[in-house]
């Protein structure tokens, strides 16, 4: 009896399982429709702004501006093919599989299919981009604050150090 009971239960599980497998090529339309791999460039340009906001911020001088706008390159360059759309798009479409039922993906695709739908795939990039000069704005003002306590981190780091040698020190000659 406890043997067929098992059996019920683990193909009740599979059945169970079964219904909550989620069409990973709904997700990949869903992306698509979603415009994400443009939503994707943006964010690399929105970045490169605002790498321009933090030379000013950290004092690059023109001296330094050149090492440093190759520097950002380098990290853009390699943030672009490392994070590339096609290098993203399997590893998102399992955070969708993930997180969403296949009822769920498919109403999102109904909406994205809307008027209303449409207008918010297409004002997307221009909320993200100003939402991204609202926080570029805030990190400006926060920057200072940043390299304030980095500093005194820095010095809390020293004198720790300092301390630290000076007990060794004295256990050495206290030996």
């Amino acid at each position: 009896m406890k043997v067929v009971l098992g059996i019920g239960l683990f193909l009740a599980s599979l059945f169970v399982y079964a219904n909550e497998t989620v069409d990973r090529s709904s997700v990949e339309e869903l992306l698509e429709i979603a415009n994400s791999k443009a939503m994707i460039e943006q964010m690399y340009s929105e970045t490169e702004k605002m790498v321009e906001g933090i030379a000013e911020q950290m004092g690059i001088g023109e001296a330094e501006q050149s090492i440093f706008n190759k520097f950002m390159s380098t990290v853009m360059s390699e943030m672009k093919d490392r994070m590339s759309w096609e290098k993203m798009k399997e590893p998102l479409i399992d955070v969708y599989v993930k997180h969403y039922t296949q009822k769920e993906i498919d109403e999102i695709l109904a909406f994205y299919k809307t008027e209303t739908g449409q207008s918010l795939i297409k004002k997307m990039p221009l909320v993200m981009s100003d939402s991204m000069q609202v926080s570029q704005s805030m990190f400006k003002e926060f920057l200072p604050r940043i390299m304030e306590l980095a500093k005194q981190m820095g010095e809390e780091v020293e004198a720790s150090r300092k301390a630290g040698e000076e007990t060794e020190a004295s256990k050495k000659a206290g030996q």
